[in-house]
């Protein structure tokens, strides 16, 4: 069928500020959930839902149901879903009211006459801007770095932003007098939007500064405090009663955070009456579904209320885990802007800080990127927001998420500062099988390493020959087995039996290689003096010393490392500094525990096309002075 003609297009149909949006992104259009990741990315409640489960996830059966006396379960009547849901959601709203009824900062009540309930609190800030500023004409004032939503929302709607930043230097703070003078000069600014507590800076913004700006003198505008992770501070930190004293104060809350709740999308935003009826008039008739509604209210009983905080505790005892332990790993700066939020903002340096470190872009971006692409945890990159450069916002998880979060930061701070100067952290990083030199610990009467495993990973990834050597050969039973399993990936292993320190065996085995080498691992290397354990840092080091110098001067001479220099700016000598760290997963074996082994490989191609060698200049686990040659692709 001819293509048919029509005279529609679309660029100049639409809108033109709609057409130049970009889609909100958040990390995990870059990294998908596979369900074995941790997600520290969106500052969800990582506890659950505030809700009262049995052990299957399940809603816990009650007798009352979707009241204020005590119910955990729900009311949600499902025969009726063929009904539209209330408008109104008059009881919803009351038990909103009854929650933030503190009389700390008004002694006059909320109401239902001073709520606006809206999917999420998106909803409300889209709705605001619809209310309050005449597109082309009007704009808001935001205070970055801050959330990203005020933006989208604001191009949606073609209004102009004028931005007054935070702080920087004093802690992501407000800056009221920059504003007054801001909102002075500009009449056409109808809104200013303040997170409290920030994101991504985690930190409450002080009532007196919010003060200061209620009370311009002739401003003719709306003052929105977004409370989204309000609950995570401390007790009576949030302003909504204010909206009482003050006709121009809208407070947002939600219920996606604290409250665990983030699927079901319900926001409100309390403020004074004559502002809620317009909210309340704008919005769709039937924003809140039933079973929406039904579940905010269970959340919002007495029962579920002890849900929430007890999981609230736990997220707050984990940010004091984190920032407890975090500063011990090499390479982590400072915390920036506050501790109030169920998420950190923290900086990474591109050396320790006992070494001058600075905050780097490079490192943090690269951290990210490594943390979920090699190791499933997932965090947010904020260096290009202001005054964060080199940071990282990092979600406090569950004690095991923090646990499995801080194992994996160490180890890919490590292989990207090469810096390991603790022998327990050695170990550490020996066991994860991830660390930049390849150096593996494995116990028992007959010790054994990662040869094997490092040789079917690389024939996993297209090596077609393997020369494998080993000073004992391979005629054991298990060497054949692991032989049997790199040629079900259709590659051949030669067997040679020597030392890898013997330069001239070297030679001949790569010599003799044919056809083109894909490959060498060298086989193990035992400490048979003393354990890892009991050993002093410098006894360490000088135990390593003399095994890996040898080899890392002696590969210098093969004729992959002349090819390698030729592709590659990296000069393999012994002042070189580290590239990257790479490894290999260690096999599922209860002994591997006590043998350190260094494995190196290398691959050529016929003529310089198509040669892909990687160079890695490792540390592991040695002192500064030590360099180790390791080549993979």
């Amino acid at each position: 069928m001819a293509a048919r003609q029509s005279p529609f297009d679309l660029s100049k149909c639409a809108r033109k500020n709609i057409l130049q949006l970009q889609p909100y992104r958040c990390a995990r259009d870059d990294y998908k959930d596979d369900g074995t990741n941790v997600l520290l990315d969106a500052n969800e409640n990582a506890y659950g839902p505030g809700l009262a489960l049995n052990s299957e996830g399940a809603l816990q059966q009650s007798t009352v149901n979707g009241d204020s006396t005590g119910s955990s379960k729900p009311d949600i009547d499902f025969l009726g879903l063929n009904r539209y849901p209330d408008p109104h959601q008059i009881e919803l709203k009351q038990l909103f009211c009854n929650l933030r009824n503190t009389r700390i900062h008004s002694q006059k009540d909320l109401t239902p006459e001073n709520l606006f309930v809206g999917v999420g609190s998106d909803e409300a800030i889209d709705a605001l801007l619809r209310c309050f500023c005449v597109p082309g004409k009007d704009k808001i004032l935001t205070c970055p770095p801050t959330y990203g939503m005020y933006g989208v929302s604001a191009q949606v709607n073609d209004v102009d932003i004028v931005k007054v930043p935070l702080d920087v230097e004093n802690g992501f703070q407000l800056q009221p007098e920059k504003i007054i003078e801001t909102l002075s000069a500009d009449d056409s600014i109808k809104m200013v939007y303040i997170c409290s507590p920030g994101n991504p800076t985690a930190n409450l913004i002080r009532k007196s500064d919010i003060q200061k700006v209620l009370e311009h003198p002739t401003w003719n505008g709306v003052v929105v405090v977004d409370e989204a992770y309000i609950d995570f501070a401390p007790e009576g930190s949030s302003l909504a009663e204010w909206v009482n004293d003050w006709p121009n104060l809208v407070v947002m809350q939600t219920l996606s955070k604290a409250f665990g709740l983030a699927g079901i999308r319900l926001g409100v935003a309390f403020t004074s009456p004559a502002i809620a009826r317009l909210l309340n008039s704008l919005k769709a008739p039937y924003n809140i579904s039933s079973p929406t509604s039904a579940l905010a209210m269970a959340a919002l009983s007495p029962n579920n209320m002890a849900v929430m905080k007890k999981y609230r505790e736990q997220i707050i005892a984990q940010r004091e885990r984190l920032l407890q332990e975090l500063p011990k790993i090499p390479g982590i700066g400072r915390f920036l802007g506050g501790q109030e939020s169920n998420f950190l903002l923290v900086e990474l340096l591109d050396k320790p800080a006992n070494e001058g470190g600075k905050p780097s872009n490079q490192v943090a971006l690269a951290a990210y990127e490594a943390m979920a692409e090699k190791h499933g945890v997932v965090v947010r990159f904020r260096g290009k927001e202001l005054g964060c450069e080199g940071c990282l916002r990092v979600t406090v998880g569950t004690e095991e998420e923090v646990t499995r979060f801080l194992q994996e930061l160490r180890v890919v701070l490590g292989g990207l500062l090469g810096y390991f100067n603790n022998i327990q952290f050695a170990l550490a990083l020996i066991r994860s099988g991830r660390h930049i030199g390849k150096v593996v610990i494995s116990d028992g009467e007959s010790p054994r390493g990662l040869c094997g495993s490092q040789a079917i990973h690389m024939a996993w990834h297209g090596a077609r020959q393997i020369i494998v050597c080993s000073r004992s050969g391979l005629s054991d039973e298990a060497s054949q087995k692991t032989i049997a399993n790199y040629s079900a990936y259709g590659c051949d292993i030669v067997g040679a039996k020597g030392d890898v320190a013997d330069m001239a065996f070297l030679r001949k085995m790569f010599r003799e290689a044919a056809p083109a080498l894909a490959g060498v691992v060298q086989g193990a290397m035992i400490f048979r003096d003393r354990p890892y354990e009991v050993m002093t840092l410098d006894e360490y080091h000088t135990a390593l010393y003399g095994k890996f110098n040898a080899i890392s001067t002696n590969v210098y001479g093969l004729p992959y490392m002349r090819v390698t220099q030729q592709i590659s700016p990296i000069n393999p000598s012994s002042s070189a500094q580290l590239v990257t760290g790479l490894g290999f997963p260690l096999p599922d074996n209860s002994d591997l525990i006590r043998e350190a082994r260094f494995g190196f490989f290398g691959r050529i191609t016929a003529g310089m096309s198509g040669v892909r060698v990687k160079v890695v200049l490792a540390r592991g686990c040695l002192d500064p002075g030590v360099k180790v040659q390791i080549l993979t692709w």
